[in-house]
């Protein structure tokens, strides 16, 4: 689906039937392209076997960062920070009420709010190798970090702060399958809300110019983009 392989960006394409989930009509077909990213915030909750009343740090709010956010919430999160420099994602991630929203890591922000712990859990999901070094700083001690972001090349990773700290990291990627069917019952439910997240809807054929070459500016005013046969 393009993702190891090219074929995802086409008019048509075949999957098993065992891959399909049905949507209930109270759900638009738009919303149906987001349930992945969803159920990959979901997997991360998970797999970090996160618990109701824990804090937690998202770095980055991209569209996973966006449902990670809700879907904390809806896990009963006490403390919530969120962290990123585009102020147009922040704003939208302001609209669900995070406890901190930032623009920049600011430490003593994270530890005022923490009772200069630290987070019980730091999600990253930028894949950003400052980022990623940056979350030992957040985290109390024996505290997760859940890697959710993806580096696209290989990068110097300090693990020496985690290794004193006592700290866990967890590695996500994806999701199970229940997860997806969990996804669907939340939006179902109302309890998450894709409309803020799904920013703009493109042609196939205005891929490059409104998809990927929107989607990697500093300043973009976009998070999820679909692309529309």
């Amino acid at each position: 689906f393009g993702i190891f392989k090219n074929g995802g960006f086409a008019e048509y394409a075949t999957v098993p039937a065992s891959s399909l989930v049905a949507l209930p009509d109270t759900i638009p077909d738009k919303h149906g392209t987001v349930f992945d990213q969803i159920a990959t915030g979901l997997f991360a909750i998970r797999e970090a076997n996160f618990l109701i009343g824990e804090s937690a740090v998202i770095l980055g709010l991209g569209t996973i960062g966006q449902f990670l956010l809700q879907s904390l919430l809806v896990s009963g999160a006490r403390k919530l920070i969120v962290i990123e420099k585009n102020q147009f994602r922040l704003e939208v991630a302001k609209k669900f009420n995070p406890d901190i929203a930032l623009s920049k890591v600011n430490l003593g922000k994270v530890r005022g709010a923490t009772e200069r712990r630290g987070a019980d859990f730091v999600f990253e999901c930028t894949g950003r190798p400052a980022a990623i070094n940056a979350t030992a700083d957040l985290i109390r001690k024996g505290g997760t970090l859940v890697q959710v972001g993806v580096s696209d090349a290989p990068f110097e990773f300090n693990y020496f702060p985690f290794i004193m700290g006592h700290n866990k990291i967890q590695c996500v990627y994806a999701c199970h399958p229940k997860d997806f069917e969990y996804a669907v019952e939340l939006v179902a439910k109302k309890l998450i809300d894709p409309e803020p997240i799904v920013t703009k809807i493109i042609s196939l054929d205005d891929i490059v110019e409104e998809g990927f070459q929107e989607a990697i500016k500093p300043d973009t005013k976009e998070i999820k983009i679909i692309v529309e046969p």
